[in-house]
């Protein structure tokens, strides 16, 4: 096949695709930037085949050409709302009047660990004023790449550690949805019922969770 330019419609998100082949032996995606993409394959490959793997990653590559975006322009997410990101020489992370200032020989590992921490402190600042029906043999913050939390059959809840860039309204939600899985390991019609006495506009909560989710990372 012969190396062209297309436009992909992700999420109605338009982004440049750039195809080009060669003899190798394996398709790769790579991200140039917030909308435009690079799709490198072997050259004697289907056209089918390229169109069903760019397809099955569209996901990915919207949230990772997201992803590219915010971290170009320096904002980071804390409690529901957007921070623009200055490096300075300061020793600690701090927010004030619209800008999250970070060290700047802080890396990613120094900012997921300041999130944690921060994190932990909303958590049990938000349980402590929490009234339900069962407690949970223990709550961790840990980090969770694919999930907000979860809850096994013995009782501990796991939240995430990017948990503190959502809204405190949106953070109690999660909290509330792992503490009914202590009376509902499931995903049923009663377990929603419940989760409903306590968070009446969960469904709110989960469509920001989904319509944000590809922001909330650094």
């Amino acid at each position: 096949m012969k190396n062209k330019v297309d436009t992909l419609i992700i999420n109605d998100k338009r982004i440049k695709a750039s195809y080009l082949f060669s003899h190798r032996k394996s398709l790769v995606i790579r991200i140039i930037s917030d909308c435009e993409i690079e799709i490198r394959a072997p050259h004697l490959i289907a056209k089918h085949s390229v169109d069903r793997f760019v397809n099955q990653k569209s996901d990915w590559i919207f949230k990772k050409c997201s992803h590219f975006k915010y971290r170009e322009e320096g904002i980071l997410f804390y409690l529901g709302d957007q921070y623009q990101v200055v490096r300075n020489e300061a020793k600690s992370i701090s927010v004030e009047g619209g800008c999250i200032s970070i060290p700047s020989d802080f890396d990613d590992e120094k900012i997921s660990q300041w999130y944690k921490r921060q994190s932990e402190d909303i958590i049990n600042d938000l349980y402590k004023n929490l009234i339900f029906e069962k407690v949970p043999a223990k709550i961790s913050i840990r980090k969770q790449n694919k999930r907000w939390g979860s809850c096994n059959s013995k009782g501990n809840i796991n939240i995430s550690s990017k948990i503190a860039m959502c809204p405190v309204e949106v953070i109690e939600y999660v909290l509330y949805h792992e503490l009914c899985h202590l009376v509902h390991m499931n995903h049923s019609k009663d377990f929603y019922l419940l989760l409903g006495r306590y968070c009446k506009d969960y469904r709110q909560k989960e469509k920001w969770l989904k319509e944000h989710h590809h922001q909330l990372t650094w």
